[in-house]
């Protein structure tokens, strides 16, 4: 990526816009990716000691637009309640695997509304603000509200801190990019998260929609999707995501060979277009029987 970065800035310096758009949509696309390691560093498996995973963590959640203090509490309640309605607010079923043409054009180029697995830049600047000025009524994740912090007051003083950092690192960046006359720095270094978000999208939006909700079994309401070795690294093997529930503790780089071990009770893993045409049938009997969701065949 970092290569990615020099040559978006040489090339648009040197007036070839078309290349170093075509650079910073691929930037954009990989950059997309920050919340894999988002999610794995919030876990704290990465790395057997916790300051690298702290370190890191920080790194990816500021060049990411992502709140790690907010994500902490609600993760850890995702993990617990995986898809409970009363109590699991992080992921709220049913979710519309969307299609929509003028949708897919903002993942394709820029990303301004978001969406289901997918952030905008709107979207993203109204939360962190209202982070930043302790209004959680406004809130990251809109099903949480101000409830997320209920019994965590330290995490949302932390939260508002964090988010205060955030929006002051990338102010600080664009003003410097104006200031030196290179406003292209700003896209490359903030905005790059916003742009070409479609890989994210196709393969995070399986997980878990369209699957049970309110069941204690994983197999029931998480997917695991079986992914090209590229789209897995770049996951952080993610993709193996009914083994990571099941035992969250495993590092993500150890849930290929976990999967092995645990396979006859699981069940066959989709391919991530079996998953979208299960998806989107699943979601055309919703719009008939709005509680409707599919029923995942388990070994017995």
């Amino acid at each position: 990526m970092a290569n990615d970065r020099h040559f978006d800035f040489f090339l648009a310096n040197a007036g070839w816009w078309f290349a170093a758009l075509i650079l910073l949509f691929v930037h954009g696309t990989v950059g997309t990716f920050f919340m894999a390691p988002w999610h794995e560093l919030t876990h704290g498996t990465v790395f057997q000691t916790k300051k690298p995973n702290t370190f890191f963590l920080r790194i990816f959640s500021l060049l990411g637009w992502l709140s790690f203090p907010v994500y902490q509490v609600s993760h850890n309640y995702h993990h617990r309640f995986t898809l409970h309605s009363a109590v699991d607010k992080e992921l709220v079923l049913p979710k519309v695997p969307s299609l929509k043409p003028l949708y897919l054009l903002q993942l394709f180029t820029f990303n301004f509304s978001g969406g289901f697995e997918s952030r905008g830049l709107i979207h993203t600047l109204k939360g962190f603000w209202g982070m930043a000025t302790d209004r959680f009524n406004r809130p990251y994740f809109s099903n949480w509200n101000v409830h997320l912090f209920d019994d965590a007051l330290v995490g949302r003083q932390h939260s508002v801190r964090w988010a205060r950092l955030v929006l002051g690192f990338h102010t600080s960046v664009l003003i410097f990019a104006l200031l030196i006359g290179q406003p292209i720095l700003f896209f490359i270094i903030s905005l790059h998260h916003f742009i070409g978000n479609w890989i994210w999208y196709f393969i995070g939006v399986p997980m878990h929609c369209g699957l049970h909700s309110d069941v204690p079994d994983f197999r029931k309401c998480v997917r695991t999707i079986t992914l090209d070795p590229i789209s897995e690294f770049l996951y952080w093997h993610m993709n193996w995501h009914l083994e990571h529930h099941m035992f969250a503790a495993v590092p993500c780089y150890n849930l290929p060979k976990l999967h092995q071990v645990v396979a006859e009770d699981m069940p066959q893993p989709r391919t991530m277009l079996g998953a979208w045409k299960e998806m989107r049938e699943t979601h055309r009997k919703q719009l008939e029987h709005p509680t409707y969701e599919f029923d995942t065949l388990v070994p017995v």
